[in-house]
């Protein structure tokens, strides 16, 4: 074995990234684009290689590459691939690390990632996932998978009022910061995330938990794992619910705005968001040779409706999921000679209805002649005595096949062929005491007497179908001992607009076991909702079928380098360009209208440091920073935080204690342009987890303090409800949750 400076390889690294760049530019990027982009990722990239004082291993002895700690991901290729070397950037978060954290749900797991954040959307506050300063209110440019089966709702494109999931059933995560529809088609945006359930194996007997905490809180879960005969069964079923947090108070709603307006004084404002839920997850899975089998469902009941529907605060508001998702697969990987089978079915059902009271008793709204608010064109003024009330359904039934083939044959390539099918389909079904069909605006009074207007023209949701065929081919080459280039095509064919051709290509050096270099590029797309498509009757959104799918282009540039068996440093740096952005618009006095008319571009990088400083202390940190703009209005691109600051510090204190301590920092954010409001002040989040494991015979406990210092943090209210919700949606305060663990 012999040491080599990493200052002697930099000359062959210039000009490889200049070789590779120049063929990227010539074939897939306009000029324009690229002008921008090489500058941008060449730059700080030479600055970025710590100075030249670093050395890397050239050649290891075997047995010491494998002390590394390596990782593998399964959704940057559709197989098994090494993190360090899959081309894409990605993150792998185990239930391990879940556990040390205390996490009580997804959300506070994913806002560890570099360049992900976590918001909240103006319907219900359902978290949004935002990327590098891709966002929009509802978030659907981040694809989520369970066990690799998409949960996209169609109606809005994203996970509709599916909250947060629960924790105790997740055996990882695996985030892909940047496109992947070469390989997931649509929603495959800004990032994928798969979460995979923990197997009969990992769960490997019985484990039961139990959870209190502030604001009401309470969760119990059993997990049971064991095979049978040659079967694995795992099971688990989690309950979770919350009187939500009273202090997170909203000065100003939609009812404060109208009363100003009519003289009234009606509205619940200064009121607390409202934010109780009661949720139960059950989940069987069957593993019997290549064959598994996982029945998911949710029921999700008296989910409160955050700061309202319209905006206006309503304790009695309320919505309620039932959620059935079925999964089949079957895997071989040796199906053949050379060849490896991943063949999977799944059906998804989902049931939504609410009951909205829009606004609250005797309030007096203007009501245009086609029985919606309109105070630009009112035909009269109506007091509702009971309130304005709205209750929509939407039933929605989702039908998937895959296959993919993965060949061999060849000593120095791996082929990926697949095709697949989706179908799917959407009722509604809606009772209301206003809108066409029900109101005039010359009514002067209404009481809370509903008219169905289910199977009219005046719903607001029309009967939906949707058909999509799609092939893909990937191949991995490596033609040289220390470089994988990745390439692959996807083409999917839609029933109710255009296809879409979606490429990728990916270049991975990798001259020691302790580093690795990336070059990617890859285009994405997101095909229109149904909401984006057909909604109606509604004067806050209307539908366009006429609309194409958003697309993305990213280029971006990774290092994956361990220093040592204690330390490791990653860095990407990104540029993207977003085209045929929808957004809603308003023509002629109309209600805002979908459109393709925004462009959005953006670049940054992000650091991940990892250092174990001692055998008991670990230290992890990241940080990231995007400069997005909005190109068809030139201002920023509003709402996302353009700098983020990660640090996670793990103390095993003694030999079954482990103390975990957070702190997230969350800078300023932008305001969109035709928003007056000055900039959304950032914050920082600390938070701390003390876990004890068989601290006495099976069992186990967590205490986790979340927001320690309690700070004033707050969440953006969008552009267009900023009259309604002045003050944006605060977050909650500190909380305590106590777990109980027992194993057997």
């Amino acid at each position: 074995m012999y040491i080599l400076k990493f200052d002697s390889t930099m000359s062959l690294v210039i000009a490889v990234v200049k070789s590779f760049l120049r063929e990227i530019i010539a074939v897939y990027i306009p000029f324009k684009y690229t002008s921008r982009l090489v500058p941008a990722i060449l730059v700080p990239t030479m600055l970025a290689v710590f100075s030249g004082s670093l050395v890397c291993a050239q050649t290891l002895d075997e047995d010491i590459a494998l002390a590394f700690d390596e990782q593998f991901i399964s959704i940057a290729t559709g197989g098994q691939t090494d993190i360090s070397r899959a081309p894409a950037i990605a993150t792998v978060i185990t239930a391990d690390d879940i556990a040390k954290m205390g996490a009580q749900n997804l959300d506070q797991v994913l806002e560890s990632v570099p360049g992900f954040h976590v918001s909240a959307s103006s319907i219900r506050l359902t978290p949004i996932y935002s990327i590098r300063g891709i966002q929009s209110d509802v978030g659907p440019q981040v694809l989520m998978l369970i066990n690799g089966v998409p949960i996209t709702q169609m109606w809005q494109g994203d996970r509709g009022l599916l909250p947060t999931l629960p924790i105790a059933d997740i055996a990882r995560v695996e985030i892909l910061r940047g496109p992947g529809s070469a390989v997931y088609g649509t929603d495959a945006f800004a990032g994928v995330i798969n979460i995979l359930t923990k197997s009969a194996a990992t769960i490997n007997g019985t484990h039961i938990t139990a959870t209190v905490g502030s604001f009401g809180t309470r969760s119990t879960s059993i997990l049971h794992g064991k095979t049978y005969n040659d079967i694995s069964v795992s099971f688990s079923a989690q309950y979770t619910g919350t009187d939500g947090d009273n202090g997170r108070i909203i000065e100003e709603d939609a009812q404060t705005y109208w009363d100003n307006l009519t003289g009234t004084s009606v509205s619940t404002a200064p009121g607390p968001l409202n934010t109780r839920s009661k949720r139960l997850d059950t989940r069987i899975g069957l593993t019997w040779n290549n064959l598994q089998l996982h029945v998911w469902n949710l029921q999700h009941t008296d989910l409160a409706a955050g700061p309202g529907l319209a905006q206006a605060l309503d304790s009695s508001s309320k919505g309620d999921i039932n959620n059935w998702l079925i999964d089949a697969q079957y895997h071989d990987v040796d199906f053949g000679k050379n060849i490896e089978v991943d063949t999977r079915i799944s059906f998804m059902d989902i049931a939504t209805s609410s009951a909205q009271t829009l606004f609250p008793r005797n309030a007096t709204l203007p009501i245009g002649s086609d029985g919606n608010v309109n105070p630009i064109t009112p035909a009269g003024l109506v007091t509702f005595t009971d309130g304005m009330i709205g209750n929509p359904e939407i039933y929605e039934q989702h039908t998937r096949a895959d296959a993919a083939l993965l060949w061999h044959g060849l000593d120095d390539q791996k082929w990926r062929f697949a095709l697949g099918y989706f179908s799917a389909s959407l009722q509604g079904k809606e009772t209301k005491n206003f809108g066409p069909g029900v109101l005039n605006g010359t009514e002067g009074s209404v009481d809370g007497t509903l008219t169905d207007v289910t199977d009219t023209p005046f719903i607001f949701a029309p009967d939906q179908d949707r058909t999509v065929y799609y092939v893909s081919v990937q191949d991995e080459w490596y033609f040289a001992p220390d470089w994988d280039l990745t390439a692959g095509l996807r083409y999917d064919q839609y029933s109710d607009f255009k296809e879409v051709v979606t490429p990728r290509a990916a270049l991975v050096w990798h001259p020691a076991y302790n580093i690795s270099t990336k070059l990617l590029y890859g285009e994405a797309f997101r095909a229109p909702s149904f909401l984006e498509l057909y909604a109606q009757n509604n004067p806050v959104k209307l539908g366009n079928p006429e609309l194409k799918a958003e697309t993305i282009k990213t280029l971006e540039l990774a290092m994956d380098y361990q220093y040592s068996f204690t330390q490791r440093y990653t860095m990407s740096i990104f540029a993207y360009e977003i085209d045929d952005q929808i957004v809603y618009t308003t023509v002629d006095s109309n209600a805002p209208q979908a459109n393709n008319v925004g462009r959005q571009e953006g670049r940054g990088f992000e650091l991940e440091m990892f250092w174990a400083a001692t055998k008991s202390f670990d230290l992890a940190a990241n940080y990231a920073y995007h400069n997005a703009k909005d190109k068809t209005n030139n201002s920023d691109a509003p709402d996302s935080p353009q700098q983020q600051l990660y640090i996670k510090a793990d103390w095993r204190i003694l030999a079954n204690w482990n103390v975990n301590l957070q702190a997230n920092r969350v800078f300023q954010r932008s305001r969109s342009f035709n928003d007056t409001r000055s900039n959304i002040d950032g914050y920082t989040m600390v938070d701390l987890a003390i876990v004890g494991t068989e601290i006495a015979r099976h069992w186990g406990a967590t205490l986790r303090v979340s927001n320690i210092f309690n700070a004033n943090a707050y969440e953006p209210s969008p552009a267009e409800v900023a009259p309604f919700i002045p003050g944006d949606y605060p977050l909650a305060g500190r909380a305590y949750t106590l777990t109980a663990h027992y194993r057997f």
